[in-house]
């Protein structure tokens, strides 16, 4: 009678769960789609939002992480098959699974957006400090939830995971919280490219501000096939604890 009332239990745990991983993932999607068309337009909230919703899915497994597995399976391993059974994935809340692509479209959609806005000119020391910060006492959590004879492993992929999503989620927070926009004129100085096999290609601009320094800003494409001929002003917006954002765009 326990056996199969806890096997009846748990399987309503990871269905819960799978049901709160799809309504995260459409809500991002959603977003995204009422941003682009002009619906959802605070760009400020729309990343916070992106940036927050994934946490949904880490503290309901780690409320339930007697039956989470953060780490991935292939072939290679030795419990590949019992964790590839239909009864083992009705039992399990998994990370590395069908979500996971689409978590991470939305989590480079989201670093290359915030890249692209949140460029940070002052006080990088503290978004890192508070990255650290933030990194331990989730270690610190998953040290005393995360069990099992691969704990070790299992620490290791959840770190990871904390890894990339709190510096997301530290950055976005911080740059919520920054000040309205602040112009100035900038001259435009040089223009240079990086390229690489997983990045593709990054486009900079460099200008001088009006204290007669030089700052390089990562910009789009079109900004950077016409920033010669274009009105460029830099954008400050004051953060918190000290956080300056400056980013360059058209006037």
């Amino acid at each position: 009678m326990t056996d199969s009332y806890e096997l009846a239990r748990t399987k309503k745990i990871v269905t819960v769960g799978k049901v709160l991983s799809t309504l995260v993932i459409v809500a991002q999607f959603l977003i995204i789609v009422l941003y682009h068309f002009d619906i959802w337009t605070s760009q400020k909230k729309m990343l916070l939002a992106l940036g927050l919703l994934p946490w949904v899915r880490y503290i309901y497994a780690l409320i339930f992480s007697k039956i989470t597995c953060w780490d991935e399976c292939n072939e290679k391993d030795k419990d590949y098959k019992v964790r590839s059974t239909a009864l083992w994935k009705e039992t399990h809340i998994e990370f590395f699974n069908g979500f996971a692509f689409f978590q991470d479209i939305i989590l480079l959609y989201d670093m290359i957006a915030l890249f692209m806005v949140a460029q940070t000119y002052k006080g990088f020391s503290k978004i890192i400090i508070l990255w650290v910060a933030i990194f331990l006492i989730m270690m610190l959590i998953g040290f005393f939830r995360i069990e099992g004879k691969d704990k070790k492993n299992q620490m290791i992929y959840y770190g990871f995971i904390m890894a990339i999503f709190i510096g997301l989620t530290v950055n976005t927070t911080c740059y919520y919280l920054s000040a309205p926009a602040r112009h100035e004129d900038c001259t435009f100085v040089s223009k240079s490219t990086t390229h690489s096999t997983k990045g593709g290609t990054h486009y900079y601009v460099t200008v001088r501000l009006q204290d007669g320094t030089e700052y390089e800003s990562m910009v789009g494409k079109t900004l950077y096939q016409k920033a010669e001929e274009t009105e460029l002003v830099a954008c400050h917006r004051e953060g918190p604890l000290g956080i300056e954002y400056l980013r360059v765009h058209g006037s």
